[in-house]
């Protein structure tokens, strides 16, 4: 119930912002000389274009900011999962060297319980 809420609350929300840039371009259409001050250099453009790329800057930066912490997010899984391997290997070939020495160990031990003498009684 509160995820349809809040798929509502989202459509309803970019509904909104779409018609409030319809209507600010609409009303912004007249070509107005976006100036580089240091530089004598004058771009005539209509007013909501700068809106507009400003908004598309924006989700670039956005965009590749996130992607790149994705990634970054990927390669410390790899590099876990990579550790976790070896670690997994570490304790199974320990734990085979434990069970062979244990065997070795019953082994020597059942030698020498033959080599003792019986005691007479």
């Amino acid at each position: 119930m509160i995820a349809k809420t809040l798929k509502l609350l989202g459509i309803i929300f970019w509904i909104v912002t779409a018609l409030f840039l319809v209507v600010f371009s609409v009303s912004n259409r007249t070509v107005i000389d976006l100036s580089f001050e240091p530089f004598d250099f004058f771009l005539p453009i209509p007013a909501y274009q700068i809106l507009f790329f400003g908004i598309f800057i924006g989700i670039l930066i956005t965009g590749t900011s996130l992607s790149w912490l994705r990634l970054q997010g990927f390669a410390k899984r790899r590099k876990a999962e990579r550790q976790a391997t070896n670690l997994e290997a570490q304790v199974s070939s320990l734990s085979e060297d434990l069970h062979q020495k244990q065997a070795d160990e019953a082994h020597r031990n059942k030698g020498e319980d033959a080599l003792v003498p019986l005691s007479k009684n």
